[in-house]
């Protein structure tokens, strides 16, 4: 629902962007997981959970300002985006399905979906004022 005044108007747009954001990030996320690619040779790179924690912290935090209210279900959602595409990986040549890379997409996850709330916070402060 949006608001008749500006900020109310400003707020529905955030959200929206927000929701287009997070559809997406889900599609490229989903995309980029069931690539085929080669199998580095060397050990566990950095830069790739580097890369696993920003993707899912990304995903909740267009989900949590997209669905402000609904945090807990937009975690639950992503997280079990994360964890299906880890075992879809296991089937993917070139890919590898890793623990390692589930801790990652949950501290972006919890990354993500706490600085949602805390701008969701501030958003509604200055809203309501």
């Amino acid at each position: 629902m949006v608001a008749v005044n500006g900020d109310g108007v400003w707020l529905g747009r955030l959200r929206l962007a927000a929701k287009l954001a997070l559809a997406a990030g889900v599609v490229a996320v989903i995309l980029l997981s069931v690539t085929p690619r080669p199998v580095p040779t060397s050990g566990v790179l950095l830069s790739d959970k580097a890369q696993h924690l920003a993707a899912y912290a990304a995903l909740a935090l267009a989900g949590g300002l997209g669905f402000a209210g609904a945090a807990a279900r937009v975690v639950v959602g992503v997280f079990a985006l994360g964890l299906a595409l880890e075992g879809v990986q296991a089937f993917v040549p070139g890919r590898l399905a890793g623990l390692d890379d589930v801790v990652a997409n949950t501290l972006g996850v919890a990354l993500g979906i706490i600085v949602a709330m805390v701008v969701n916070r501030r958003v509604l402060r200055a809203v309501s004022t």
